[in-house]
């Protein structure tokens, strides 16, 4: 028996005389084994729901993260869009540049401003949430189709 306790057959006490008490310490093992087994599976249970809330958490975590970089992302852009502005003004009041190449650097500021999100003819549409390497890297890959 779990408990420790047993019963043992002799002349005096005859196991058939004893059926009462043996029924008694089955059932009294029955319920402490049960009630064993419902507190771990009740653990377990407790267990796995912190795992659950736990993975819930991380899952909400890590979507605030890249929300967050995607944001940030486009504000990248957005600042950048405006750098080039900037910078086409000066060259407009300095006559370093000709009509042609600040009409072509308005587009290009145009493409990278979130705000606009103009698609440029050649490179499509900017995507504006991936990351600014990310960005460069298609600014830099060469395709050749022939």
């Amino acid at each position: 028996m779990p408990n420790g306790k047993y019963l043992k057959d002799t002349k005096s006490n005859k196991l058939e005389d004893m059926i009462p008490e043996i029924m008694l310490l089955f059932y009294q093992c029955y319920f402490e084994i049960r009630n064993r087994r419902e507190q771990w599976e009740e653990a377990q249970r407790i267990r796995e729901e912190e795992k659950q809330k736990a993975r819930i958490l991380q899952e909400h975590i890590d979507q605030e993260k890249k929300k967050t970089r995607e944001f940030l992302n486009i504000l990248s852009d957005y600042k950048l869009a405006n750098e080039i502005r900037k910078f086409v003004d000066i060259l407009k009041e300095s006559d370093k540049a000709d009509q042609e190449t600040i009409e072509w650097m308005s587009r290009k500021a145009d493409w990278i401003d979130p705000t606009i999100s103009v698609e440029d003819e050649l490179l499509g549409k900017r995507e504006h949430h991936k990351a600014d390497e990310e960005k460069d890297k298609f600014l830099k890959e060469e395709k050749y189709y022939w």
